[in-house]
Order: structure tokens, then C-alpha cells, then sequence
């Protein structure tokens, strides 16, 4: 697991996915929805018998927010031209069925597919409509799926979790029987706007305070339980109160539940975005600390902990896999304590920081260039045969002797090296692969320096 990316814990990765998905199942059941309308099935639009109808032109603003979230999971333009396209239309739509609401105006209907339907449905008194609530609803999602657009994860979130809450509000009316909670929203409305509300809010998971609750910390586990405690208690304890206290207002009840509900999991959310914060920066720091304790402070190489770390796991695969390819090269720099007599310590570091520069960007990348000891590296090479290690021996020896170090091989002239190679073998632990690349490493030394030891395979 990658603590530090987001977009790449587990639940937040699982989560994002689902919205396409959730946006399909939309695009189906409004679908469902005005195929019931022209089919003349009541069943497809209006779920409960005699109670609320999906109004036609919910179910069609919930296909268009439905395909303007499918065309948002594309990256070509032409997606993106559809989405822009959809949710405008979407946004239009919902905007004038709300002027209507509010100024008795009837423009929404020239737009409402089968209204011969609706209008022959409330001469006989029953209901529906596009109402308020559903108005609203869909209109956050609309404004959620801008903000997402124009890079306001934030503002996004906060619009997906209302459009949301507005459901649930009509989920507790079905629940307690209190028709006054639902309005005009049937169940239908309710659920595939939740859902699509869902999708919304999914799409942006990898930002805050969403993704806080989604973490892999212990902020977000407790976070999750908290949620699902948060609205199932009240809802129980709400449950209760109707069914054993007659005398209780059920609205009061209805409206405390919902309040009680969504006050808890907003705390939850906000606990859990700052928890996970501290929590992440502890995590970096731990990784900071761990970083430090297998790192050289002078060169920023490996050190000898990770050193040892690494060989050892290349020399476990390599008993796995009964191969014979791992190498590794010890070298130091040749009368290293003259540079520190003659130039100073400060020099002398200027040439251990200058070599190691030198000798990761003269290795591969699963290769391990790391410093052991005062003026000794090693180079671990995987997969590597001994021709191979000595090639990239001799490569060292040269790039080393062409180095240039300001303040001592422009007055001093240049500094060499000398290098050990060991082969390993299928009884060769870390002790004993740097014995004999220390062995070998002398050996170059007594010969003369700035060579390479052995010259051949043994």
C-alpha cells in the first residue's frame, strides 16, 4: 500500500470505480422509467401502488446526469463534449422546473416527455410530479458534477453529500410511514437519485473529507463503523418510539431522525479528515526516520543497513531460482587519507560526495551502489554474470579516473580506485560475499592500484 497517494488506497481505489457502474444502473431505470410511460406499464414509474410516480421528466434528467457521468470516465474530447453538452441540457431542465415551483409558471411541462400521461394521471387524482425535492436534488447533482469539472473537489463533495441527504429524507418517510417526508418523490425518484448522488460523490473519492473516511488508518476504520452506527441508531431508536409510543408526533420523530442522522455523520466526516491528516503525517515521518536510518547522511546512499537488507533478499531469489547470477563489487579510493591530509576533511568529503554521484548514475536501476565504510562502496549487480560485473568494473575504473572534483583534481591531479569482485554461489551468505570481495579488493591494491581484481573467472 502507497500511504502517501490517495488515489492509491485500497478503498479509495475500489470506491472510484464504482461510478460508472452505479451511473449505468441510472441510465437503465429511468430508461425502465419512460419505457413504462409509453408501454403504459404504471408499475416501471410508479413503484408503490397509488402512491408517487417518477414524473417523466425526472427520469429523463437522471439519464442525462446518468450519461454526463459515463462521458466524464472518458478522456477524449468528444467525451468531453458530451459531458459539457448533457449536463448543461440537465442543469436547464431542473433549473426551469424549480421556476415553476416557485413562480407558478408552467414552461417545465412544453418540456416533459409523455405529458398526456401525467396530466390524465392528476385529473384522477393521482400523484405526479416533479417535485421540490426531487428539483433540488438533481440540481446539486448537477452543480457537483461542474465543480468536479472545473477542480473543486472540496465544494463537489459537499454537494454530492446533500444531494444525498434529500433521499434519505424520503428513505425515512417510507420507512415511518410519513407521506409528509416523501412529498411528490416516489421511491423510485428517491433511490436512483440517492444512487446517482452516489456516483457523484464516488468519482471524487481520492479528495477530502470523503477519502478521510475511505483511508487505510484507523481514523478511517472507526470513521466507517461511526457512519453506519450514526444512521442506523437513530433510525432503530426512531423505529421504536413510533411503534411503542402512539401518543408521539410521528413528524417530530421523522425529522429527529434525519437531523440526529446526518449532524452525526457530518462530525464523523470532519473527525475523520483531521484524524487522518495526523495520521498521515506521522506516517511520513516514520518513512522520513526509517529513510534516514538506511541512508549515508554525506552521500544520500544506501548505508550499510540497507546494504545488507539488499543482498540478502538477492541472494535468497537467487537460491530460489537456482541461478548463478549476482555479483558484487567492493572498491575504495586509492590513498584516500592523502586527499584529507593535503586538502582537508572538507575536500575529502567533496570527493566521497562527487564518486558517489558518479557511480549511481554509472549503474542500472535494480543495481544497489551503496557506502559501507569511510572511503568503501559497494555496487550490488543482479542478474549479473562475472564477465558482466567486470565490464561494469571497468566502466568504474575509467568514469573514475576522468572525474573531475573541484578543489583537488584540478590541483592534484586525478584520484583512482580499485575494485573487488565477488561471485556469489548457492552457499554464498552476505559475510562471506564481502570476505572475498574485500579479498579481492586488496589484492588489487598490493598489485598496483587502479585495477580490477580477479582479472578472470576463477
Amino acid at each position: 500500500m502507497n500511504s502517501a497517494y490517495p488515489r492509491h488506497w485500497p478503498l479509495v481505489a475500489n470506491t472510484r470505480v464504482l461510478a460508472a457502474p452505479l451511473a449505468i444502473l441510472c441510465l437503465i431505470f429511468s430508461l425502465s422509467a419512460l419505457f413504462g410511460y409509453g408501454a403504459e406499464i404504471e408499475v416501471l414509474y410508479r413503484p408503490i401502488e397509488n402512491g408517487p410516480a417518477t414524473h417523466p421528466l425526472t427520469a429523463s434528467i437522471i439519464f442525462l446526469l446518468s450519461l454526463a457521468i459515463l462521458s466524464a470516465e472518458r478522456s477524449s474530447k468528444i467525451a468531453e463534449a458530451l459531458f459539457i453538452s448533457v449536463l448543461v441540457f440537465a442543469f436547464c431542465l431542473t433549473t426551469v422546473n424549480l421556476i415553476d415551483l416557485t413562480s407558478d409558471t408552467t414552461n417545465a411541462n412544453l418540456l416533459t416527455p409523455f405529458f398526456e400521461v401525467v396530466t390524465a394521471e392528476l385529473a384522477i387524482g393521482k400523484k405526479n410530479a416533479m417535485g421540490f425535492n426531487t428539483s433540488l436534488t438533481l440540481l446539486l447533482i448537477s452543480l457537483s458534477l461542474l465543480s468536479q469539472h472545473i477542480n473543486f473537489p472540496t465544494l463537489a463533495q459537499l454537494l454530492s453529500f446533500s444531494s444525498i441527504a434529500i433521499p434519505t429524507v424520503s428513505f425515512t418517510g417510507y420507512a415511518y410511514g410519513l407521506d409528509k417526508f416523501y412529498g411528490q418523490m416516489s421511491l423510485t425518484s428517491a433511490t436512483l437519485a440517492f444512487v446517482l448522488g452516489a456516483a457523484t460523490l464516488v468519482r471524487n473519492a481520492h479528495n477530502n473529507p470523503f477519502r478521510s473516511i475511505l483511508s487505510p488508518y484507523f481514523g478511517g476504520s472507526l470513521a466507517r463503523i461511526q457512519v453506519i452506527i450514526g444512521y442506523a441508531f437513530p433510525a432503530f431508536i426512531g423505529y421504536l418510539m413510533l411503534n411503542f409510543f402512539t401518543s408521539i408526533d410521528g413528524v417530530a420523530v421523522g425529522l429527529l431522525v434525519v437531523v440526529m442522522s446526518w449532524f452525526i455523520i457530518l462530525m464523523v466526516s470532519i473527525s475523520a479528515m483531521f484524524q487522518t491528516s495526523a495520521e498521515q503525517k506521522t506516517q511520513k515521518l516514520m518513512q522520513q526516520l526509517e529513510q534516514q536510518a538506511e541512508t549515508d547522511p554525506l552521500t544520500h546512499l544506501p548505508n550499510r543497513r540497507r546494504f545488507v537488507e539488499f543482498i540478502t533478499h538477492e541472494i535468497n531469489r537467487l537460491n530460489r531460482q537456482r541461478r548463478k547470477d549476482l555479483c558484487l563489487l567492493m572498491l575504495d579510493i586509492d590513498h584516500f587519507k592523502r586527499v584529507n591530509d593535503t586538502a582537508g576533511h572538507e575536500i575529502g568529503d567533496r570527493v566521497l560526495i562527487y564518486l558517489a554521484k558518479l557511480l549511481s548514475s554509472s549503474v542500472r536501476n535494480v543495481d544497489l551502489v551503496a557506502r559501507i565504510g569511510g572511503e568503501e562502496f559497494v555496487v550490488v549487480l543482479p542478474d549479473t554474470n562475472f564477465a558482466g560485473a567486470h565490464r561494469v568494473a571497468s566502466h568504474l575504473l575509467e568514469a573514475v579516473e576522468r572525474l573531475e572534483v573541484p578543489g583537488w583534481t584540478d590541483q592534484h591531479g586525478n584520484i583512482t580506485t580499485s575494485i573487488g569482485i565477488a561471485i556469489a554461489t548457492k552457499d554464498s551468505s552476505v559475510e562471506s560475499l564481502l570476505a572475498e570481495a574485500d579479498t579481492q579488493l586488496y589484492r588489487a591494491k598490493a598489485n598496483g592500484r587502479n585495477r580490477i581484481e580477479p582479472t578472470a573467472m576463477q
